[in-house]
């Protein structure tokens, strides 16, 4: 990844932390924080080189998962639509034909997040679980960016 694409990967991913974070203050997680403790713990397989298409897979799973919350619950409604609109100009992944386990595995832990939502009836302490999940994923490629230059 050339250094002008790793700095704008920094500051997107950035921007998505904290807008993230502005949506509101953390609240329900007590009941529903253990259901979805089992995503995402592959993340540190993904190669270094799969670093740019996880990020727009990432992207695209967050952007078409939050399209389905229907009520903002306590979430900032303003900085909420500043978060759809960042999502929204995120580079869209290529369909792909072939992916590694590791980006499977991502896929398949968006389904899941988006499974738990349903299962919890969209439920405002579900939403904030989804929430938290997005933000360890987003943060784990902040760490991992910053740490591998490529």
């Amino acid at each position: 990844m050339s250094s002008s694409l790793f700095a704008e990967s920094i500051n997107q991913e950035r921007k998505t932390i904290d807008l993230l974070r502005a949506l509101g203050r953390t609240t329900c997680l007590a009941g529903v924080e253990n259901a979805t403790s089992k995503l995402f713990t592959n993340l540190r397989l993904i190669e270094k080189q799969e670093i740019h298409k996880a990020l727009k897979i990432s992207y695209n799973s967050i952007s078409e998962l939050l399209k389905k919350k229907e009520n903002h619950c306590h979430w900032n409604n303003n900085e909420f639509q500043e978060l759809m609109g960042h999502l929204k100009r995120q580079p869209k992944p290529n369909s792909v034909a072939e992916m590694s386990a590791a980006l499977e595995t991502l896929v398949e832990d968006f389904k899941q997040l988006d499974q738990f939502v349903t299962q919890q009836n969209s439920s405002c302490c579900a939403w904030e679980t989804v929430r938290q999940e997005i933000l360890f994923v987003m943060d784990h490629f902040r760490k991992t960016t910053r740490r591998k230059h490529f």
